[in-house]
């Protein structure tokens, strides 16, 4: 009995819950539809977003490499020969410049580095480089033909071609290559391992090469270097017995390598022989004979010499005597026929012997006189008067009627005579000249002079 009610309940629950079952499966699978429409719809417009936003990048940095080698754009001080674009990787690429003459991306300095969002770029190592003043734009190295950079994102893309012959840049789709036609011969292996070679021509025109050939791998050989740049020799100085050694800073041509450079360690030779010396002065100074003198060196010749033969002592030896200070000649005056002497006060060098001193000579014929002392004269007075006389220099001592007196040699002496009351004056005697009662001599001589006077009335 109770069973049957049972069944019956849970058919009727299962019929109710069928029903909602249904509904929510309906409404479930609506809204993964319209979602999963949506999230496809939002993904497409992602990719071809990042398609046409990178190749609008990628045109106009190919159009400003161009323009900044049309213009001649220079880098600090420098002015390039050259700038271009460089694809490094599938989602980077960088703006150059090059100073080196190299059409290649190789050896050039990078002055922006690009990165991709969302996209992919090819084909990867493939460079466009613009050199002034055309400009002229050379593909991977080579002038004329043109390449095709392909940007993917999801199922959109979109090429920048660049035009090499017209230099002409733009954004495009383009059909599949069905033919196309490489230079002969690849371009020289670079430093990155990498040839290049141009393309030729390709049809139909304008289009797309899906996988160029245009790069392969190669073994790089670098040029032997002929020319290097070195430090300095270091230890310096260096002594004998040593080693020096010194590095290479730098050699040519650009990234070369082996060669022959010259030594970069050598031993370090003999040092010269020093030839020639500046000395302190000899001490003691000045030495007595058989006592050593010594001094020390001061510097030498040439630079860093050593040895040689440097005087630093010497025995004291006598040196001859080259002049010599005397006391005075004795006798003197010295009388003709006899011997006068000197004796040495001191002599020169000091310390010296010898040498040749005068110290006697004989008395030659007496000398002409050319000074005298005298004792004095008398002035004299005769006649039958008197008077008196009177001299101009000196005084004339009376005795009598004589009066004396000492001059020195050359002395000029006036007398004058003047008679006494009852006496007059009659004239002179011994007078170099006179006048009336003066009288004048010279005393050159011993003079004897007299003066006359007379009585008036006798």
């Amino acid at each position: 009995m109770l069973r049957p009610r049972r069944k019956e309940k849970l058919r009727r629950r299962s019929a109710l819950g069928g029903f909602v079952l249904i509904e929510l499966l309906v409404v479930a699978f609506i809204v993964a539809l319209v979602s999963g429409s949506a999230t496809v719809s939002y993904k497409n417009s992602q990719d071809q977003y990042a398609v046409s936003t990178t190749a609008q990048r990628l045109m106009a940095d190919l159009r400003r490499a161009q323009n900044m080698a049309l213009a001649g754009k220079t880098q600090g001080a420098n002015a390039p020969q050259g700038y271009g674009l460089y694809v490094s990787s599938g989602s980077q690429y960088v703006l150059f410049y090059n100073n080196n003459g190299n059409t290649l991306y190789a050896g050039s300095t990078i002055f922006e580095t690009i990165t991709l969002n969302n996209a992919t770029l090819s084909p990867v190592g493939t460079s466009v480089y613009f050199s002034p003043p055309g400009p002229t734009t050379y593909i991977n190295g080579f002038t004329g033909g043109s390449q095709i950079f392909t940007i993917i994102s999801g199922n959109y893309s979109k090429k920048v071609m660049v035009d090499a012959s017209g230099g002409r840049i733009e954004i495009g789709d383009s059909p599949d290559c069905t033919s196309v036609t490489y230079d002969a011969t690849w371009g020289p292996c670079q430093p990155n391992n990498q040839q290049t070679r141009g393309i030729v021509s390709k049809s139909p025109p304008g289009c797309t090469i899906r996988n160029p050939n245009t790069t392969q791998s190669c073994t790089y050989v670098p040029p032997v270097c002929t020319s290097w740049t070195y430090t300095g020799w270091v230890p310096d100085p260096c002594s004998i017995g040593q080693t020096q050694t010194r590095t290479i800073i730098s050699s040519s041509p650009a990234g070369c390598s082996g060669g022959s450079p010259e030594i970069l360690s050598q031993s370090c030779g003999a040092t010269p022989v020093c030839t020639s010396w500046t000395y302190s002065p000899w001490t003691p100074d000045p030495c007595v004979p058989g006592a050593t003198q010594t001094r020390t060196i001061i510097s030498s010749g040439p630079a860093g010499c050593t040895g040689g033969s440097p005087i630093l002592s010497q025995t004291c030896s006598t040196q001859t005597c080259t002049s010599w200070t005397y006391s005075s000649w004795t006798p003197d005056p010295c009388v003709f026929g006899t011997t006068q002497t000197r004796t040495i006060l001191s002599v020169s060098p000091p310390g010296c012997s010898g040498g040749n001193p005068v110290l006697s000579q004989s008395c030659q014929t007496d000398p002409t006189c050319t000074s005298w002392t005298y004792s004095g004269w008398g002035a004299c007075q005769a006649g039958t008067g008197s008077g008196t006389v009177t001299a101009s220099v000196g005084t004339l001592n009376w005795s009598g009627d004589t009066g004396t007196a000492a001059y020195d040699q050359g002395t000029s002496v006036t007398l004058t005579a003047v008679p006494d009351s009852g006496s007059v004056f009659s004239g002179w005697s011994g007078c170099d000249s006179a006048n009336g009662n003066i009288c004048a001599v010279i005393m050159d001589a011993a003079k004897s002079v007299t003066a006359i006077f007379n009585l008036i009335n006798p």
